[in-house]
């Protein structure tokens, strides 16, 4: 049944978060679990520790798809506004040529051009 199945989805999933307190890609996956559960609060929680997190990855091996995906946790915080200005503003320095910039263009105007409900699907 769904409701069985929601129950061991979420027991997997913290077990896994427990392992792996800090690993962002399954923080931001437990929030959009959270969110189309209908719980919003405790998404958002999730989706800022998925940014946190996100960020200190990219800080520490500067691979432009943490980065990214930190805008993809931020938009579903905030919206797509900011992830504009940020992309604008950090689009040179993510990207050491310019095919990987196109590749990066790509990936940021999915992630803007996308209607939030359809993440949700």
């Amino acid at each position: 049944n769904d409701q069985g199945n929601v129950t061991q989805a979420l027991e997997t999933l913290n077990a896994y978060l427990k392992r792996n307190p800090t690993e962002p890609y399954t923080i931001l996956g437990a929030g959009m679990f959270y969110e189309k559960m209908g719980n919003k609060k405790e998404a958002m929680d999730y989706y800022k520790r998925a940014e946190e997190n996100f960020k200190r990855l990219y800080e520490e091996d500067h691979n432009s798809a943490h980065e990214i995906n930190r805008y993809f946790a931020i938009m579903l915080i905030e919206g797509p506004k900011r992830i504009k200005a940020l992309y604008e503003a950090e689009r040179d320095r993510l990207a050491s040529d310019e095919e990987r910039r196109k590749v990066n263009d790509a990936l940021v105007m999915s992630i803007l051009e996308t209607p939030r409900e359809q993440f949700f699907k």
